[in-house]
């Protein structure tokens, strides 16, 4: 379709490397995640209610339904579960933003990605997403999707902050 966009980040050979690539705006913002002492960790099925509670939570404010939990127990249980992750964020113990990440082959994408509005100023998602493509670097993978976008949407805007190639 025209008016969709998948969006690309070819990665470089190791994460020092690509977050000097980026500009010294989105270095920045990335770091100020760091800075408001927020933290990732990364597993599997054990942080699927973690995710799940975000994830559904932003599509019903947005007045969509969700994928039920069991969806994503399902999809744990199917699938390499070195090839898929969940990301989460906290600030103290409350956790702030998560993302489902898959990979194969060298490619990676994050499939879902939600973060609490409210807590947007500690700059949530640029440290989620930085995360994510460190993860990729270090497993070896050479491109990051950032997954498909409409044509001059805000979701296309925050991914060329990124540096992506746009492809239709």
């Amino acid at each position: 379709k025209p008016d969709k966009i998948t969006s690309f980040l070819y990665l470089k050979n190791n994460a020092e490397d690509q977050l000097t690539s980026f500009n010294s705006k989105l270095r920045s913002q990335i770091k100020k995640g760091y800075k408001n002492n927020l933290k990732c960790q990364i597993g599997g099925k054990e942080f699927i209610y973690y995710f799940w509670k975000i994830y559904s939570v932003n599509l019903h404010s947005m007045g969509s339904p969700s994928y039920s939990i069991k969806f994503f127990n399902d999809l744990f249980d199917n699938y390499d579960p070195n090839q898929i992750k969940i990301f989460i964020i906290k600030h103290d113990s409350i956790t702030i933003g998560s993302s489902l990440f898959l990979s194969y082959n060298g490619f990676s994408e994050v499939i879902l990605a939600s973060t609490l509005k409210k807590y947007n100023f500690l700059s949530t998602n640029m440290m989620m997403y930085w995360e994510m493509i460190s993860y990729a670097i270090n497993n070896k993978n050479s491109i990051f999707s950032f997954g498909r976008s409409d044509l001059n949407s805000p979701q296309l805007k925050f991914k060329k902050q990124w540096g992506v190639e746009k492809l239709p």
